[in-house]
């Protein structure tokens, strides 16, 4: 039987034309677009088996990744449960912050550099910067305010922006730039990351051993 009637037999599962393309897609990168409760997992699942049965690749050389924990952990439940019995492939799921841990890890410990993770290996983020905060401006960092400033912090991180582009962009909170300049020169010097890190600092460790 083909790939898409085994589907059917032992998943239950049937696809239409746009599916099926989306699925046996193999040459170049592809991008499937759909709404909420759709089938997207299914057919991601699907395509990943399809790659291996289909077009030969190895399952080792394969990583599913998604963004939130429970969504990874959703996705390897419904490959064990539909479609391992019957695709029997070793094939891995993570989120998109574990596998930059992992390789930022592997990456500094290569150059003998230290790495710990701010509210897991080390002191908090609100830690950090109600300390620096008291340091610049001698007054207390609320609740409110911490959520704006790391916020703030996160999104300058995420767009890769320099403090001087910070008004440019819309960041508006008091000090943003010297507080976000002294929380990088404490997380240097103590060797420490934090979420945003792993991804913009992953992004330039591939880059610089591509």
């Amino acid at each position: 039987m083909d790939f898409y009637e085994s589907l059917f037999t032992y998943c239950g599962f049937r696809f239409n034309e746009e599916q099926k393309q989306a699925i046996s897609h193999f040459n170049g990168p592809a991008l499937t677009l759909a709404v909420p409760g759709s089938g997207k997992t299914t057919l991601l699942l699907a395509r990943t088996v399809c790659l291996v049965r289909e077009c030969g690749v190895d399952p080792s050389k394969i990583l599913t990744m998604t963004f939130s924990k429970p969504a990874a952990k959703d996705m390897e439940e419904r490959y064990m449960t539909r479609y391992y019995p019957h695709y029997k492939y070793n094939l891995k799921f993570a989120t998109i912050h574990s596998f930059s841990y992992r390789v930022l890890k592997a990456w500094r410990k290569r150059r003998g550099l230290p790495l710990s993770l701010i509210d897991a290996d080390g002191p908090s983020k609100l830690e950090i910067l109600s300390q620096l905060y008291r340091q610049l401006k001698n007054e207390y960092l609320g609740e409110e305010a911490y959520e704006e400033l790391s916020n703030a912090i996160s999104y300058a991180k995420n767009m890769m922006l320099l403090p001087s582009e910070f008004s440019e962009a819309g960041i508006r909170f008091p000090q943003t730039g010297e507080l976000f300049i002294a929380y990088e020169q404490f997380k240097q010097k103590q060797g420490l990351i934090d979420f945003d890190d792993m991804l913009s600092e992953t992004l330039c460790a591939l880059q610089e051993d591509a």
